[in-house]
C-alpha cells in the first residue's frame, strides 16, 4: 500500500486573508465557481475570515494530499477534508 503523501512544511502553511476575502468567500467574484456559497453554507464569514484559514492549516497538517500538479503559476496541493 502506497504511504500517504504530506504536505511539504504544512505546519509553515500559510493562508492569505485577501485571497479568502476577494476570492472563496466573495460571491461577486466571477472566477469562484461556486465556493463563496459553499464556504459560506458552512458558516464561515468574511469578517471573522481567519477562522476559514484556521480550518485551512489544520486540514494542510492533518490529512494527507490526494493529487498534486504543476500549473504555470506554482505547485498545487489537492486535500480532501
Amino acid at each position: 500500500m502506497k504511504e500517504a503523501t504530506k504536505l511539504p512544511n504544512a505546519a509553515q502553511a500559510v493562508v492569505d486573508a485577501e485571497k479568502l476575502n476577494g476570492y472563496l468567500l466573495d460571491p461577486a467574484h466571477p472566477d469562484n465557481g461556486g465556493k463563496a456559497p459553499f464556504f459560506l453554507g458552512l458558516g464561515f464569514r468574511a469578517e471573522d475570515c481567519q477562522v476559514l484559514a484556521a480550518a485551512f492549516r489544520q486540514l494542510a497538517v492533518a490529512f494527507p494530499v490526494t493529487e498534486s500538479m504543476a500549473p504555470s503559476h506554482g505547485r498545487k496541493y489537492v486535500h480532501d477534508g
